[in-house]
C-alpha cells in the first residue's frame, strides 16, 4: 500500500501482493498423510532422495501444526534448533492456520547432499491451497543430508523472491508477541516496552473495525500488527516501505493483510499513534481480497483516513491547511478521483491527497450513507469495478453525478 508520513509528506510504495508460482508438485496444508505427488505412485520409480526429502519435510509441517516442537527441530541440525525454535514459537504465537512445504530441487534429487526451494505456503486464517488464489509463501533453500541414518536440514537462507511476500516478520528472528481478544502485537525482543500500549489502542481500533467490515464483507479472524525496529524495517518483506514512510498494511494474497509500524518514527505522539494505528487496519477491512495493481489510491487512503479519524469530521482534521492551499490555488481538483501520487511529490500535494480523499468519503458517506459509502468501496477496492459501475449499484446515481457533487460539498466545506 501507498502510506506517508505526513509530518514530512514523504510517499512510500509498499504491499504488492506476492505473484504465486505455479509448482508442479502440492502437498496438504499441515496434513498427517503420506500422500506427496512425486514418485509414490503405485508401480513407479523407487523414491529419489528428493521424494524422502519432500516427506520429510511434510512430517516437519504437520509436527509445527500440532504444536510438536520437539518432532519439528528434531528435522534440522543442532545448530539450526535455536533459530527453528524461534520460528516454531513466532508461527505458534501468531495463531498460524496452515503451512505446507512446496518443495522444489535446485540440486539433482538424487544427490546425497540436496539443494532444496522450500517454497512455504502458509496462512494465518483460513484458506486453502486448492482455492483461487494461492496462499502467501516464503522461500528457503535447505541444504538436506543424511544424519544419524535419517536426513535432517543442515542450512536454511531465505531466498528473496521477486513480487514476493519476503521476509515475512516470523522468519526474521525472535518475536515477542501479546494477544488480546481481537489482535496478535508482535515486535523484536527490542520493541517489548511499546506491545502493551500499541495492543490497548489496537484492541479498541479493532472494535471499530469490525462494525465497518460488516459492510464490507471482510469479517477478520485476528488482526495482526508488527512493531518494527529500523532494522527490522528494512528487512520486513523486503524494506519496500522506504525510509520516510511510519507504517504500512501488507495484503497477504487476498488472505488477511498485515500492518507494520515503525515505531522509531512515531515516536512517543499519543496523538498520532492511534490515528495511525486505526487508519492502518482500517486498510486490513478495506484491502482484505482487493486488487493492489488498480489506481484508485485515492479511495484506499480516502477510506482508510475517514477510518483513522473516526468519528470526527473531515473538515476538521489536521490536514486541512493543505487542502485548502490545494483547492483555492492556481490548479484546483476537478474531481475526487485523483491520480495516484508521484514518489516525489512535494509534502504539500501529499498532505492535500490524503485530506481530500477522506473529505471524498465523508461526502459520500454523508450523502447517501455509511453503508452505501461503504457498498462503493467494495466495489471499486474489492471486487475491482469501475467507479461508475460501482457508483450505480451504490448510490443509484452515475460517477459523474456524484463525484460534481463532492467536489461541490469539499470546496463549501474547505471554504
Amino acid at each position: 500500500m501507498y502510506d506517508v508520513d505526513s509530518r514530512t509528506g514523504r510517499l512510500s510504495l509498499a504491499g504488492a501482493l506476492a505473484v504465486a508460482l505455479v509448482l508442479v508438485v502440492t502437498l496438504p496444508i499441515g496434513g498427517s498423510g503420506r500422500h506427496w505427488g512425486a514418485g509414490t505412485a503405485a508401480g513407479a520409480a523407487r523414491p529419489s532422495l528428493f521424494d524422502r526429502a519432500a516427506l520429510m519435510l511434510q512430517d516437519q509441517a504437520h509436527a509445527l501444526m500440532t504444536g510438536d516442537e520437539k518432532a519439528w527441530t528434531d528435522a534440522v541440525a543442532p545448530a539450526l534448533r535455536p533459530r527453528y525454535r524461534q520460528m516454531f514459537r513466532s508461527l505458534r504465537g501468531l495463531g498460524v492456520t496452515q503451512f505446507a512445504y512446496r518443495p522444489e530441487p535446485l540440486s539433482d534429487p538424487s544427490d546425497t547432499v540436496l539443494s532444496v526451494d522450500a517454497n512455504i505456503a502458509y496462512c494465518f486464517s483460513t484458506c486453502s491451497l486448492n482455492g483461487s488464489l494461492d496462499p502467501p509463501d516464503a522461500h528457503q533453500r535447505l541444504t538436506i543430508e543424511r544424519s544419524g541414518g535419517r536426513q535432517i536440514i543442515t542450512d536454511m537462507v531465505p531466498l528473496s523472491q521477486e513480487d514476493s511476500l519476503e521476509h515475512a516478520p516470523w522468519e526474521d528472528g525472535p518475536l515477542v508477541i501479546r494477544r488480546g481478544a481481537r489482535v496478535t502485537v508482535a515486535g523484536p525482543v527490542s520493541e517489548t516496552k511499546n506491545l502493551d500500549r500499541v495492543l490497548s489502542i489496537a484492541e479498541r481500533s479493532a472494535t471499530l473495525n469490525d462494525r465497518f467490515a460488516g459492510y464490507l464483507g471482510t469479517p477478520q479472524t485476528r488482526y495482526r500488527v508488527y512493531l518494527a525496529d529500523d532494522r527490522a524495517w528494512n528487512t520486513w518483506y523486503g524494506g519496500l516501505a522506504g525510509e520516510n514512510a511510519i507504517g504500512y498494511a501488507m495484503p497477504l494474497n487476498g488472505y488477511g493483510v498485515d500492518v507494520v509500524l515503525r515505531m522509531s518514527q512515531i515516536g512517543d505522539d499519543r496523538d498520532w499513534l492511534p490515528i495511525t494505528v486505526r487508519h492502518e487496519m482500517g486498510h486490513v477491512i478495506t484491502l482484505d481480497g482487493a486488487d493492489p495493481f488498480r489506481s484508485d489510491q485515492w479511495l484506499a487512503e480516502g477510506i482508510a483516513e475517514w477510518i483513522g479519524s473516526w468519528p470526527n469530521p473531515a473538515r476538521g482534521g489536521a490536514r486541512m491547511p493543505s487542502v485548502r492551499a490545494v483547492l483555492f490555488g492556481p490548479q484546483p481538483p476537478a474531481t475526487i478521483a485523483l491520480p495516484s501520487l508521484d514518489e516525489d511529490a512535494p509534502s504539500i500535494l501529499v498532505d492535500a491527497f490524503y485530506g481530500l480523499g477522506q473529505l471524498a468519503v465523508d461526502c459520500m458517506a454523508r450523502t447517501y450513507g455509511q453503508p452505501a459509502m461503504f457498498d462503493f468501496v467494495k466495489g471499486v477496492l474489492q471486487e475491482g469495478n469501475t467507479l461508475d459501475v460501482a457508483s450505480v449499484r451504490a448510490f443509484n446515481k452515475p460517477f459523474p453525478v456524484v463525484d460534481q457533487g463532492c467536489v461541490r460539498w469539499i470546496k463549501e466545506q474547505a471554504g
